[in-house]
């Protein structure tokens, strides 16, 4: 995918040159002008009809900013939770780690109130019956969805099993010349996912570097089954010990592992994913990957973000 020069093109999803704002954002008084770069979400699905009086333009275009701003201040508060939490961890001396368990509810407090404010926003934001003249975007193959999907940079991150850190590089010498975040070959995982919506559903596809695919959530091998609603601080897989639960991500192959994230308004439960399922059976063929895509296409406010590891030795 090549690199967006303007951010309200849809066809041009990498946002690999976005940064975000640093500090600690207060959730009551949060606007645009207060964070850095810039993150867009492209909604998809039929129009729907709503009891809502319609906004108009330039409260729409005031709202989504809005949005825009309080995702990306959510992302961080995340961030500066998990810190918190990880220091909280492990210190040793009492004294520190109540002052850390009193900052960690300080926080949670925070990262919560902008969680309902970007749900609020959202609601503003449902179609209405004046918005049914806007074209609906029906997505129709792998390839559309790699389309469409939005790079994701910060919100899906490999954590190494062994060290707990986030990957993020590796020497100089050893990073190939490629802005994809580099993972080891054979090396155990777990993705960290960080995104506002919690409550959605999601659906996480893994496109391997032979061009295999495979569902990762729902599956009973990495999340829940028939289906997996989006929680803060979500680790995949979870380290529940559940019967046929994988215990980590492990890559074998050299090249790009591609990663692409569905959020919808709705649960979607598919015909092969059940408590009955083979833990191995995550492969997805033509048929199965058709039927996702039919019941993706009948959500309203549905969202797509990708991430692509390197795998290197």
């Amino acid at each position: 995918m090549s690199d967006s020069k303007d951010p309200k093109q849809v066809s041009k999803n990498d946002l690999r040159n976005s940064q975000f704002g640093g500090g600690l954002v207060n959730a009551e008084t949060v606007n645009a002008e207060r964070i850095g770069g810039d993150i867009y979400n492209i909604h998809f699905g039929q129009q729907m009809a709503s009891g809502s009086p319609p906004q108009s333009q330039k409260q729409k275009e005031r709202s989504q900013q809005e949005r825009d701003s309080l995702e990306k201040a959510y992302t961080l508060q995340n961030q500066r939770v998990d810190r918190i939490r990880n220091a909280w961890v492990i210190e040793t001396d009492p004294s520190r780690k109540f002052q850390y368990e009193q900052q960690l509810q300080v926080e949670e407090v925070t990262l919560r109130k902008l969680g309902e404010k970007l749900d609020a926003i959202e609601q503003q934001l449902q179609p209405t019956e004046n918005s049914a003249s806007e074209a609906a975007v029906i997505i129709t193959s792998w390839e559309s969805v790699k389309h469409t999907a939005i790079y994701a940079p910060e919100q899906l991150k490999m954590i190494d099993i062994k060290t707990r850190e986030e990957i993020r590089g590796l020497d100089k010498d050893e990073i190939p010349n490629d802005d994809s975040h580099c993972i080891k070959l054979g090396q155990p995982y777990r993705l960290h996912i960080i995104f506002p919506y919690i409550g959605k559903n999601l659906l996480l596809i893994n496109e391997d570097a032979e061009g295999n695919k495979y569902l990762i959530c729902p599956s009973k091998a990495f999340a829940e089954v028939p289906y997996s609603l989006f929680s803060e601080r979500l680790y995949l897989p979870p380290n529940d010990q559940k019967p046929g639960r994988a215990k980590s991500f492990k890559f074998l192959t050299e090249g790009e592992e591609y990663f692409i994230a569905i959020l919808t308004e709705e649960t979607i439960e598919l015909s092969w994913v059940n408590e009955e399922s083979f833990s191995k059976d995550i492969d997805l063929n033509k048929e199965r990957l058709e039927e996702i895509l039919m019941k993706v296409n009948r959500q309203t406010n549905t969202r797509f973000f990708y991430k692509k590891f390197k795998v290197i030795i």
